[in-house]
């Protein structure tokens, strides 16, 4: 309840205010998992200003796809990276798991069907890449209104 809050307008509305929250929730998150987490995070306008909409989905959308790495991957290492490029953010979560067929699970469960939505909403792409054995590399790419 607390980062849902904090998304939706504490006065921290700007890009690298959500960078920062979302490394120091991600590190949470998988530390309490016993999860290594690698991040890396490059953000050329830290001072810009996000609408409400964009921070709660790009906050909530991270939390999703790290959750489906603790609930799911089996995995012991994820990486987090967080770009700033082009008027775009993009984001890429990879973990070394067990992986799965895309063809059978892609939309089925609501976490997924959620990050797909959000991404959506904010006019976004996202490459889902996994195969059984071989780990799961989600990439999302939005643009980044500036308000």
């Amino acid at each position: 309840m607390r980062r849902i809050v904090w998304a939706l307008g504490s006065g921290q509305d700007t890009l690298g205010d959500l960078a920062a929250y979302i490394r120091s929730s991600a590190a949470d998150l998988m530390e309490r998992a016993d999860l290594e987490l690698t991040t890396e995070i490059s953000i050329t306008t830290p001072g810009a200003k996000l609408s409400t909409d964009q921070r709660r989905h790009l906050l909530l959308m991270t939390k999703e796809l790290l959750l489906n790495v603790v609930k799911h991957a089996q995995a012991q290492r994820t990486t987090m990276l967080m770009a700033q490029e082009n008027g775009s953010l993009r984001l890429v979560i990879t973990d070394n798991g067990v992986g799965f067929d895309t063809s059978e699970r892609i939309g089925t469960g609501t976490g997924t069907t959620s990050v797909f939505e959000r991404v959506k909403a904010l006019n976004g792409t996202v490459d889902l890449h996994s195969a059984i054995g071989q780990g799961t590399r989600v990439t999302i790419v939005v643009p980044l209104t500036m308000v």
